[in-house]
């Protein structure tokens, strides 16, 4: 559910206000068709999943049926992430949704009220989707820990708890941070032209932008902390352990936590940028039924994380793609010539296929070398290794490169397989970032028997981040050359979107009627220079026809050499 909330949210950033019909022109408008739209859309698909999972329980009660129903778990969870991104697109591309909350309910006034409403139905759906799902997951969970569930650490989560986790941990992680960066965005619609007005620095709402988000991305594990529900690892043989494992290491933290969960969530994770809070969290289930060798393993693959900077990465593979597609997106308009329309159909098809495919390429090659370093972290010594492995066996000081404890490996893999089952998942159930758990197991083991798995994998690994690295580099130069006119005084900017800001006064041209829709030009003129030669730059928003409005004001004013304001008011009075 995190990643279709981004996904929805970065669309929604790249959706102007003034697009209220969808480049598809919207096949169903009106009050009543659109309303009914959404209702039937959003209910249909808990209606659809409830039959699919009524399906698994069926098929769970027949003896030997937890595989197969942990697997059709797993693929209806991945089958409603599809629904709700396909809901989404219907509600934005092919209904009057957008119309009806930005101009009919008068929300598009409003900064982050119309973004919110129009992201309603999806979580709507989807807490519907969790109503019905609940039933077959308690189940999975009792089944998987052998009817345990009641008598071992603590009872399988209520109704109420599964929910409050759920919306805790896939709706708040992902709408608390992306609506504050929403806020500002918005913000700097509606001020963005007064600061520039006041400052004469072209690009300080961009900035502002910019250390909002960074703002946001580096404090959000003190959010995290308590959106998720934490409270500190009390005194113990394990914290001990475990605080002696960071030393090992050279981890830097700011405190051990115990993510409350139910006892539902077996799972440990380590957030946090800079080591000041920088937090390790173990899960109440974690606890509650591995061992502390096995908790060990699952935290030194977190730890691993931290170690190999993957968390930069993810930060230089974000920014590249944003510079990706923004620079797409304009050599499709500016110099193909494309409506705005189709413009923002192709970056948002970008950014899903960006993300989609190569940051889960890359994100399962991190966990993949996250879990050698679990392995690490419960390496044996030569009288407890019991199994013949390429670091403890007779000769294998003369082995050249790095190598793994078989033992060890083993641990990791024990671990994972306890994980699957306590989350009531199927081992063989692929994942998007992480791979399925029985292919995890098997790398591990293979690295520990064949030293030259590991070496390959490690070089793949380095040549990924050297790629990041220099793909970022090379895309953050290309970027500062193709902007950096346009973000001088007197300079435009590249796209005439509805709602930049801009300087100096503008002028409302009444045109003609196209299409059985008054359109309404607003043309800007950027700030007069005091000394040498006068410039003037034209944008156009209008309700429904901005593209012709701007094509016009583009060909009629600029192409007619006007350069001065008194200029440009004759030659629109004088054209009509």
């Amino acid at each position: 559910m995190q990643i279709v909330l981004i996904v929805i949210f970065a669309s929604l950033l790249s959706l102007p206000k003034s697009n209220l019909l969808g480049p598809f022109g919207g096949a169903v408008n009106g009050l009543t068709a659109t309303l009914g739209v959404v209702l039937g859309a959003t209910l249909l698909i808990p209606a659809v999943t409830g039959l699919v999972c009524w399906v698994c329980l069926r098929r769970l009660r027949k003896p030997g049926g937890f595989s197969y129903a942990a697997m059709l778990f797993g693929r209806i969870h991945l089958g409603v992430r599809i629904a709700l991104l396909g809901l989404f697109g219907l509600l934005v591309f092919e209904t009057g949704w957008v119309k009806l909350v930005r101009v009919g309910w008068h929300l598009g006034r409003y900064p982050l009220i119309d973004e919110l409403v129009l992201v309603g139905p999806v979580l709507l759906a989807a807490v519907l989707c969790w109503l019905v799902m609940y039933p077959t997951d308690r189940a999975l969970r009792v089944s998987a820990s052998g009817g345990l569930g009641e008598a071992i650490g603590q009872p399988v989560w209520t109704l109420g708890q599964y929910l409050d986790f759920q919306i805790r941990y896939q709706v708040l992680t992902v709408l608390v941070p992306m609506s504050l960066f929403i806020l500002a965005s918005d913000l700097m619609s509606l001020y963005g032209r007064p600061l520039v007005a006041a400052t004469g620095v072209v690009w300080l709402p961009e900035l502002l932008q910019a250390v909002v988000a960074g703002t946001v991305f580096v404090f959000s594990p003190v959010m995290l902390r308590h959106l998720w529900k934490t409270q500190k690892l009390p005194a113990s043989a394990l914290r001990s352990r475990l605080e002696a494992t960071c030393r090992r290491l050279g981890l830097r933290y700011r405190e051990i936590l115990v993510w409350q969960s139910h006892g539902a969530m077996v799972n440990a994770a380590v957030m946090g940028l800079l080591p000041q809070i920088r937090y390790i969290l173990l899960s109440d289930g974690l606890l509650d039924h591995l061992s502390e060798e096995q908790v060990e393993s699952v935290f030194g693959h977190e730890a691993g994380h931290v170690k190999e900077r993957h968390i930069t990465y993810y930060m230089l593979f974000a920014i590249a793609s944003m510079i990706a597609v923004g620079l797409a997106g304009e050599w499709l308009e500016r110099e193909l010539g494309q409506s705005e329309d189709v413009t923002n159909v192709a970056v948002m098809g970008m950014v899903v296929a960006i993300w989609g495919i190569g940051f889960g390429w890359i994100s399962r090659r991190f966990e993949r070398q996250a879990d050698l370093h679990g392995v690490r972290c419960v390496q044996k010594d030569p009288l407890a290794c019991t199994q013949p492995c390429w670091v403890h066996s007779p000769g294998a000081a003369e082995t050249a490169g790095e190598r793994l404890c078989a033992t060890a490996a083993g641990v990791f893999a024990s671990a994972l397989e306890a994980v699957a089952m306590l989350n009531g998942i199927s081992k063989y159930a692929r994942s998007w970032r992480h791979s399925s758990i029985a292919s995890r197991q098997a790398f591990v083991r293979q690295a520990a028997f064949y030293p030259e798995i590991l070496r390959r994998f490690e070089g793949t690994v380095s040549r990924i981040k050297l790629g990041l690295l220099a793909v970022t580099l090379s895309l953050a130069i290309v970027s500062a050359w193709f902007y950096w006119p346009m973000l001088q005084p007197g300079g435009q900017h590249l796209r005439s979107r509805e709602g930049q800001y801009r300087q100096g006064p503008a002028y409302r041209v009444e045109g003609r009627r196209m299409g059985g829709t008054t359109t309404t030009a607003t043309a800007a003129t950027a700030r007069l220079a005091t000394k040498g030669t006068k410039t003037a730059t034209a944008t156009a928003t209008t309700n429904d026809q901005e593209p012709l409005a701007a094509r016009w004001l583009n060909t009629h004013i600029r192409g007619n050499g006007c350069t001065t304001q008194a200029a440009v008011g004759r030659h629109i009075r004088g054209n009509g």
